[in-house]
């Protein structure tokens, strides 16, 4: 969306608040709606219309906001009965700028990425408040243990094999559940992986995963061919993520600095990366 046109969607949503009564206040990718707690992410709702005709955003950002503020005061309902609320936990990976003070429960996974607590609702994800894990009496690493195995059980995401430019073949897991980037939480269980290397990942958004096991030094060709490709899916969404790769190894996300220009690729990995990089045998023929 170029920036005449992200104009012209604050714009659309503006008039449509407007035209619900509501009072609200709109900063930085995000709006405030005066009465309730909290404040509501514009990132995905533009991709949304970035990827629909502009007569139909009306219609986008009105189905959007039904959602959101019908399911913000259901999740202060839900948090009375921890019995209730504790089948609906779940966990999502999510951007750090995601991490505004007071309206999160997360784990920070690297310097870039989160993990949060969240409810799954039937038409939406919502934040965990704070407020809400203070009124239970329970350790936060607990309830971040019951909401993955919640999140996990939904079933892991089924990867297909996808040949890079250059042929070489990585790993993608991509669906419709806005859960599926989370599922790299433990991706020893989508993939056979060496316990000490690990693999090399992008989650450029919530639909996509994409992997390719540390093994032999076919990562370099792979790591050359899915930093673009993690640059477009993230530019692509909706529910952007990183456009960065990132090291996974013993659940661990280490990122793994890139530059792409549309052109160039510039890898600069970290010393660590490097000399487990050195010990590696030739790729198969």
């Amino acid at each position: 969306m170029s920036p005449a046109d992200y104009g012209r969607f604050l714009e659309a949503v503006a008039e449509h608040l407007t035209n619900q009564g509501l009072a609200f206040q709109i900063d930085d990718g995000w709006v405030t709606i005066d009465g309730r707690e909290g404040q509501l992410g514009l990132e995905n709702l533009a991709k949304s219309c970035s990827n629909a005709d502009r007569n139909e955003w009306p219609t986008v950002i009105s189905k959007h906001f039904q959602i959101m503020l019908v399911a913000q005061p259901n999740s202060d309902d839900i948090a009375l009965d921890f019995n209730k609320a504790q089948a609906l936990l779940k966990v999502r990976v999510w951007p750090v700028d995601y991490a505004k003070p007071g309206l999160l429960v997360l784990r920070t996974l690297d310097q870039t990425l989160i993990e949060a607590l969240v409810y799954d609702l039937p038409d939406t994800v919502v934040n965990v408040k704070p407020e809400h894990v203070a009124n239970w009496a329970m350790a936060e690493d607990d309830l971040f243990q019951i909401a993955e195995r919640n999140t996990s059980n939904l079933g892991l995401p089924e990867g297909s094999p996808y040949r890079l430019p250059d042929g070489t073949e990585v790993t993608v897991f991509e669906n419709a559940d806005v859960f599926t980037s989370t599922h790299s939480l433990w991706l020893d269980r989508l993939l056979t992986l060496d316990g000490t290397r690990g693999a090399v990942i992008s989650l450029p958004n919530r639909h996509v995963l994409v992997a390719h096991p540390f093994d032999d030094l076919s990562i370099v060709t792979a790591i050359s061919g899915m930093i673009p490709l993690a640059n477009h899916l993230f530019q692509r969404g909706p529910g952007s993520i990183s456009p960065s790769l990132y090291w996974w190894r013993e659940g661990r996300f280490v990122r793994l600095p890139s530059e792409f220009d549309g052109k160039t690729v510039s890898f600069y990995p970290p010393d660590e990366f490097v000399v487990v990089l050195n010990q590696l045998g030739p790729a198969p023929a």
